[in-house]
């Protein structure tokens, strides 16, 4: 696994929970579960990245956790947190298997078509319940919509930092509307 990125943004504090300085962190992707970590890492404005070690966690309810922070031991200090962005260390993550990507490894990675012509770079990515939709930044500024599908994703390099993609006609130009 080529690391492109050291620390990746996994969830946002919402607000404290309870009294004794837990927090309730929405996780950016819908399988993140943070009992699989021992410490994680928030952006603190004017401190950049701290290491908060973790005492436990606990699936609140779908797409919602509660963390309890060792460093944390009361309510105040938990409402500081709301809207601090929370990020993982990328050597703590397991490698992928067969067939599968980090979004972060896909973020930036430039995109091109079957026959080798640059589309541009993947900006973002959208979770649909079909499949994941990459948002491609061309290089003259248009934002053109590609599902992620092995029909149309035919090749993905992360060492290379290339997707290669055969759309099938009319995909492209239905972009262009």
């Amino acid at each position: 696994m080529t690391d492109r990125k050291k620390f990746i943004a996994i969830g946002r504090i919402t607000r404290a929970h309870g009294i004794k300085g837990a927090v309730n962190i929405c996780p950016y992707g819908d399988d993140a579960s943070f009992s699989k970590y021992s410490h994680l890492f928030l952006k603190i404005p004017g401190s950049g990245l701290k290491k908060y070690d973790i005492a436990w966690s606990r699936l609140k309810k779908p797409g919602h956790f509660v963390v309890q922070f060792k460093a944390l031991h009361n309510r105040n200090g938990a409402e500081g947190l709301s809207g601090i962005e929370v990020f993982l260390d990328s050597a703590s993550l397991p490698e992928p298997g067969p067939d599968e990507t980090y979004w972060y490894h896909l973020i930036g990675m430039e995109v091109k078509l079957r026959n080798g012509r640059s589309l541009g770079h993947i900006r973002n990515i959208m979770d649909t319940a079909a499949h994941d939709v990459y948002v491609v930044r061309t290089g003259d500024g248009r934002e053109v919509l590609i599902p992620a599908v092995k029909e149309i994703v035919t090749d993905v390099d992360v060492k290379r930092g290339v997707c290669t993609i055969d759309p099938p006609p009319g995909l492209l130009e239905a972009n262009n509307k």
